[in-house]
């Protein structure tokens, strides 16, 4: 990409060096090679300065977690009174869009 961008930038700087002013001759060189060249070579590096910049993030991510080692998890601490789990057979409440009640059907076919 840097030979056709050195490309580019001597075919504007010959038409530069034709214009009939040193002013024209600046603007065409400015206008039609530096500009555009320096845009395209932007754009078209945008993918490298990604994974440069993922790169530092995971390096600055691996240093981190080097310097501060994690401690095994401890056990949670338990309440004073345990929670009661709702009975199963004890729940007789059917809600809006919950399954019928089994029926003492026995063969699927039926």
């Amino acid at each position: 990409m840097h030979i056709a961008a050195v490309g580019w930038i001597y075919v504007t700087l010959m038409m530069a060096i034709t214009e009939e002013t040193v002013v024209a001759g600046i603007m065409t060189f400015f206008l039609y090679g530096v500009l555009p060249t320096l845009i395209i070579m932007y754009v078209g590096g945008s993918g490298q300065r990604k994974r440069r910049r993922e790169q530092a993030r995971i390096e600055a991510m691996q240093a981190r977690q080097a310097s501060n080692p994690v401690s095994p998890p401890t056990a949670p601490a338990t309440a004073s009174a345990p929670s009661e789990a709702p009975d199963a057979a004890n729940t007789s409440e059917v809600g809006a869009g919950s399954a019928p009640a089994v029926s003492g059907r026995t063969n699927p076919d039926q």
